[in-house]
């Protein structure tokens, strides 16, 4: 495989800005960026010409962008992908939630490997967060 899929990204966040990124692991032979929906975030594909080099894209998952702590994986298609990770999603949150108040709450349910928060929402000032446990 040579395509990677990377998401949480800015929601203004542009192709060539997405290439601009990934192109120091590898010529880059196609890159899009979508809205998925949320003006908080957007989501992109970068395909690379030697699949070694999709693999070395992988160290820029949970690196953080403009506020935003991106998830990049390898993408599958419509194929079943392995399970990688348990994610849990938690929705309208207080705006005084911390991350720490997160990781405290949710880490009986197993190993937390990252909390990634949302961006407030102008309307009621919630957010939400995402928390990945480690998989076995």
């Amino acid at each position: 495989e040579s395509r990677i899929y990377v998401g949480n990204l800015p929601p203004d966040f542009r192709d060539r800005e997405l290439e601009d990124m990934f192109k120091k692991y590898g010529r880059v032979t196609h890159c899009t960026v979508r809205s998925n929906g949320s003006a908080n975030n957007a989501f992109g594909f970068v395909s690379f010409d030697d699949p070694r080099d999709a693999e070395d894209a992988l160290v820029m998952d949970r690196r953080e962008v403009d506020g935003h702590k991106l998830l990049v994986e390898m993408h599958h298609g419509d194929q079943p992908k392995p399970a990688s990770r348990a994610t849990l999603f938690i929705g309208s949150l207080h705006e005084k939630v911390t991350e720490q108040d997160i990781r405290d709450e949710f880490a009986t349910v197993g190993e937390i490997k990252d909390v990634r928060m949302g961006f407030r929402r102008a309307q009621d000032g919630r957010q939400h967060a995402f928390v990945d446990y480690k998989y076995p």
